[in-house]
């Protein structure tokens, strides 16, 4: 899984029964009852606590929940995950362990903070942190592959006769949840023939906005009528979702099908990585 390490020891935690629940508590005479101190009807197990839970039961209906028509009743956390992982993509399966983490700290939030936050607010919260994730480990993989590659591969190389070459890059300031996007388009001798800059403020999704800039880009060639385009650009996660055969399966699957439709009505078009100069 592309997760966190302290998401993957977090599971392991919960697999092994080792997690600071009440039930555990009690065991090590840490505190006197073992009720759940949200709902306080229940024993408080690593399933009640992930997944039985009234409260986490609202977790997991929600409409980016993986698993908001599954039933919340199960015989232990092993069991459940061990349905997780046959019926679930690795995908979701991410998302899910990232929802599983987000549950464990509003419970520690409401124990020890006496706040509880809404089901909704979490889930974003949870599923933006792993797709920054996952972006920032992209990115570092790129800047060692990019050693690798020498200065020769990384010069602009102007496209075949007849055809056009479109640029793309975004620049993300995940500090200040801003996003600067840039566009070039030339033709075979090398001469601009457009260019466009813009910012995006209050970015929560990075990998969204790419994929929103990417799709901007193709409607543009579409409208000049630039039938013959090499797109190249740095958003690595996006374009391996546009190119990808198998239906994406995520939050963002329906924007990446309709980017991919998009893209498929250019015969000739391609579309590639590169990395930053």
């Amino acid at each position: 899984m592309e997760v966190p390490g302290g998401y993957k020891h977090f599971v392991w935690n919960a697999l092994n029964n080792v997690l600071p629940t009440k039930n555990n508590l009690l065991k090590r005479k840490v505190t006197e009852d073992s009720l759940c101190p949200v709902c306080k009807r229940e024993e408080k197990d690593v399933k009640h606590a992930l997944w039985c839970c009234l409260a986490v039961a609202d977790v997991w209906a929600e409409a980016e929940s993986p698993v908001r028509k599954w039933r919340n009743q199960v015989q232990d956390f092993t069991s459940l995950w061990m349905e997780l992982i046959k019926r679930l993509s690795k995908g979701c399966l991410e998302r899910i362990v990232a929802i599983m983490r987000g549950i464990w700290g509003r419970r520690n939030a409401f124990v020890f903070e006496n706040e509880f936050g809404c089901p909704s607010k979490m889930v974003r919260s949870a599923l933006v942190f792993l797709e920054e994730y996952k972006e920032a480990t992209l990115r570092m993989e790129g800047r060692h592959t990019r050693s690798e590659v020498s200065r020769e591969d990384k010069r602009w190389k102007r496209p075949v006769p007849n055809k056009y070459k479109l640029n793309f890059d975004a620049a993300i300031d995940l500090t200040n949840r801003m996003i600067g996007i840039g566009i070039v388009v030339r033709d075979c001798n090398g001469e601009v023939m457009v260019v466009i800059c813009t910012r995006k403020d209050h970015v929560f999704s990075p990998f969204i906005v790419e994929c929103l800039a990417l799709k901007r880009f193709i409607k543009l060639c579409k409208e000049l009528g630039f039938w013959s385009v090499m797109m190249k650009g740095n958003a690595k996660g996006v374009i391996e979702a546009v190119l990808a055969e198998e239906k994406h399966e995520s939050k963002n699957g329906q924007l990446i099908e309709d980017t991919k439709r998009l893209f498929a009505q250019g015969l000739h078009w391609t579309l590639g990585f590169i990395h930053r100069e």
